[in-house]
């Protein structure tokens, strides 16, 4: 693989300076982040492998005899031929749409090369292009869905007992111990069984230092005595770090857009204050944008499609250094099952990361590969605009009517915003010192939402409070959210009575 294509690079030599430093009177270049001295130890071995090299290497040379390579044979797959219906190629209708002979050979075969399904990569590589035009050198690598992307990025940049920074409220996969927890479990000489993260970061026993946020994310800056003195919440967290001792944080992870579970939308400017904090304190920023198609600031009737969101407004955008490692995932604007999705970073991160896929994987399905190529192939850019707009107004209608059910049966019980993007809806519970602690009545009442704790760094602390919930509305009739909104109502009055 090289750098970034002509067509990127283009794209990307359009865009307006996005860098934190970069103005009209500033000529030099940005000093390039060398994030591969961050590497963890497994990350710093992780090599291609010579077969692997030596089959990508003369992959799709004319005229060669490719004798290095132990490929089953074309004649030995089972499918012969693939055919599906495609929705939204025209409003109102479904086309039929199959694979070529050579596509459908290709998606039973091996991943060769090495950046994933070339028709699809390069779709993703001038999506991310036409979206973000990253400022400085990158790479897009296809994935297994964002969750692969994670535990790339764990694997070759956390070791056992390394440390982070995350949004105070984050994505359950991405919790780790506190600092207080891992301090006490050493004094007790055991680990904790309920204070590490639930998936990608348990087994390396990784530390993480929670930052402060509001309805708009991280917070950056803090008013101080109200007065127009601005204090860096995130410097104050790693000023702390640095006085505690050990290992100090690598990286800081952020779900910018409709954040899980808050439903928090990071502001550009916001973005800008934070990319500067880690330039300074020289943190990797791993931004992982899974909601970043479902945006509805408008409600339902005014969607945005791909045309109205954002354009480069993200993290990626602003990355002059190369600092910045973005996950995209199909998972939330196309379909789960497909496991894709993509990563883009500089281009000595993604061959690492490259290097540790196809020792995982191979690389992602290349049935997925082929089918979600074909789907995108045949909607076109007006295809997806439209397949966007029904999603945006589908995502908005729900939001709205669990916003209109909770001002029914929730006003005087919680606290929430209407929610503009993503899938969820996050409310505070008056009169309610821990959400995890109504769960039997909740139970009783049959509804069920997330404790709000449960995202927190300090879920399995019996000292911490957090009287949170996370309420989901993507997938649920208005009818069945009504009815959700109303035995949550029903249980919090019944303890409002029993407290008075």
């Amino acid at each position: 693989m090289g750098d970034a294509s002509a067509e990127e690079q283009k794209a990307a030599q359009a865009a307006p300076p996005a860098g934190p430093s970069a103005t009209a009177a500033d000529a030099s270049p940005p000093t390039p982040f060398d994030a591969l001295r961050l590497l963890s130890r497994q990350g710093a071995l992780r090599t291609e492998g010579c077969l692997r090299q030596l089959l990508s290497k003369y992959h799709g040379v004319e005229g060669l005899v490719a004798m290095n390579g132990g490929l089953p044979p074309q004649a030995s797959f089972p499918l012969t031929s693939l055919q599906f219906g495609v929705a939204g190629v025209a409003e109102g209708e479904t086309e039929a749409v199959e694979l070529s002979p050579e596509q459908l050979a290709g998606s039973q075969q091996y991943n060769i090369a090495p950046a994933g399904f070339p028709p699809l990569q390069r779709w993703a590589a001038a999506h991310v292009a036409a979206l973000h035009a990253p400022p400085g050198p990158h790479r897009v690598l296809l994935t297994a869905g964002a969750s692969q992307g994670l535990e790339l990025v764990c694997s070759l940049f956390l070791d056992d007992g390394d440390c982070l920074l995350v949004e105070e409220f984050t994505y359950p996969q991405a919790r780790t111990r506190s600092a207080g927890q891992q301090a006490a479990s050493r004094h007790r000489g055991r680990r904790q069984p309920g204070c590490m993260l639930e998936c990608n970061l348990a087994p390396r026993s990784c530390r993480v230092l929670p930052v402060p946020m509001d309805h708009d994310g991280m917070l950056p800056f803090q008013l101080e005595q109200a007065s127009l003195s601005l204090l860096s919440a995130a410097a104050n967290v790693l000023e702390q770090a640095a006085a505690a001792g050990g290992p100090q944080p690598k990286l800081l992870y952020t779900v910018p857009t409709g954040q899980n579970p808050t439903g928090a939308c990071t502001p550009l400017e916001r973005k800008r204050a934070i990319y500067d904090i880690c330039s300074r304190h020289g943190l990797l920023i791993l931004e992982d944008d899974a909601y970043q198609y479902l945006q509805f600031p408008a409600g339902p009737l005014r969607p945005p499609g791909l045309a109205g969101l954002p354009a480069r407004s993200s993290y990626l955008s602003l990355d002059t250094q190369g600092r910045v490692i973005r996950l995209d995932t199909c998972a939330k604007f196309l379909a789960p099952g497909l496991r894709l999705g993509w990563a883009v970073a500089a281009p000595a991160v993604v061959g690492k990361m490259t290097d540790l896929l196809n020792a995982q994987t191979l690389g992602p399905s290349g049935l997925s590969q082929g089918i979600a190529y074909r789907l995108l192939e045949t909607w076109g850019g007006e295809g997806l605009e439209r397949h966007l707009w029904r999603l945006q107004a589908g995502y908005a209608a729900s939001a709205a009517a669990l916003h209109a059910a909770a001002r029914r049966h929730l006003e005087g019980l919680a606290e929430w915003r209407e929610p503009r993007a993503g899938m969820f809806m996050w409310l505070r519970l008056l009169g309610v010192e821990d959400a995890s602690d109504i769960q039997e009545e909740l139970r009783e009442a049959r509804v069920v939402v997330v404790p709000g704790r449960a995202c927190h760094p300090r879920a399995s602390d019996p000292s911490f409070r957090c009287p949170f919930v996370r309420v989901s509305f993507s997938h649920l009739p208005p009818e069945e959210l009504e009815e959700g909104m109303r035995r949550l109502g029903a249980v919090l009055h019944s303890l409002q009575q029993q407290r008075q």
